[in-house]
């Protein structure tokens, strides 16, 4: 009985393992996408209260006094969690848009983006954006360029569930 009992529960853990990566992969595109979509919004309020979007992650996990931050503290930790480094800068056609309240830079525009940590870490999607809130996706772990989401070459996040290769 255990003789034909062990290969069976073998091989269905073995036929089990590529789809739980797959789920756990599927998890972290979602953290990955939800915290640059939680970054826009961060950086819209930021923006109606300074007029200028933040150049770096401190000023909207920071917020000023008595006010308060535009991000949850916790959000880098969970992205962090999932294998994504996350980047966030002037975008590079912004121009300079003042300072905020802890005398940092603004820009009239910004770049964010989520990219694998390394490649068995997290799925190999890479994500980014910029003020506009339209999210584009890379396959192959690499973020899209700025030049990129003008060219149409990557693919929109809301655009990914319905992609098919012709």
């Amino acid at each position: 009985m255990f003789a034909i009992l062990v290969p069976v529960v073998g091989a269905s853990i073995a036929a089990g393992l590529p789809l739980a990566r797959y789920v756990e992969k599927q998890r972290h595109e979602a953290i990955a996408v939800t915290t640059l979509r939680l970054i826009h919004d961060g950086q819209q309020q930021h923006r109606a209260t300074f007029g200028g979007y933040a150049t770096d992650l401190a000023t909207l996990a920071t917020g000023c006094p008595g006010n308060v931050p535009p991000l949850p503290a916790d959000i880098l930790d969970d992205l962090a969690g999932a294998g994504y480094v996350l980047e966030l800068r002037a975008a590079t056609d912004a121009t300079p848009a003042g300072q905020d309240c802890q005398g940092r830079p603004m820009a009239t525009d910004y770049y964010v983006s989520a990219s694998p940590r390394t490649a068995w870490e997290a799925a190999g999607k890479a994500f980014a954006g910029r003020a506009d809130r339209e999210l584009f996706v890379f396959v192959d772990g690499v973020p899209p360029r700025e030049s990129d989401m003008t060219s149409g070459l990557p693919i929109t996040v809301d655009e990914l569930d319905s992609f098919k290769i012709p």
